[in-house]
């Protein structure tokens, strides 16, 4: 009965252990979709890039990450595992004044395809709204668990695309 018991227990626990990381959608027996974790490393609005158009890039290790936050102001780096984690830079681009920022919507990529698609809010200033005359160069730093997926698709709150990186090998 101890054998038992003690052989449910660690079914059980590996069962939970593999679904802390990422989660899945199943219907009629088939997965249709997963989802892994994301979550924001840095947010700002001065994040150096003076080209207008949005652009998204990868920081594949801890060199390439340190060289952005040499960009951020006084923040500090986080320990990142590549291994198991992916970082993303979503920039909005050049922006005439303040009032632009980017945030994330939901701390879930849902994967479908191979393809984990990210909700971003792409926040601009009301047409009417009263703002500072500043050029401004809003940012979002993410962090991806690693998944079954091959590229990332980053969205705004309607589901615009706003860019897609293929995942690194």
């Amino acid at each position: 009965m101890k054998t038992i018991l003690s052989l449910l227990l660690a079914t059980t626990f590996s069962g939970m252990t593999a679904c802390a990381s990422s989660s899945s959608e199943v219907r009629n027996g088939d997965v249709t979709s997963a989802h892994v974790e994301v979550s924001v490393l840095y947010a700002g609005m001065q994040c150096g890039r003076e080209d207008p158009d949005a652009r998204a890039s990868w920081a594949s290790n801890t060199i390439e990450l340190q060289h952005l936050y040499d960009k951020f102001p006084q923040e500090a780096m986080p320990s990142i595992n590549f291994d198991r984690e992916r970082v993303v830079l979503m920039e909005m681009g050049l922006r005439p004044t303040l009032g632009y920022r980017l945030a994330l919507v939901s701390p879930k990529a849902r994967i479908e395809q191979g393809n984990a698609e990210v909700l971003l809010e792409w926040i601009a200033p009301d047409r009417n709204m009263m703002v500072g005359q500043m050029l401004t160069s809003p940012c979002l730093l993410l962090k991806l668990e690693r998944g079954p997926y091959q590229q990332v698709q980053l969205s705004d709150q309607s589901g615009v695309k706003k860019a897609t990186l293929v995942v690194p090998e």
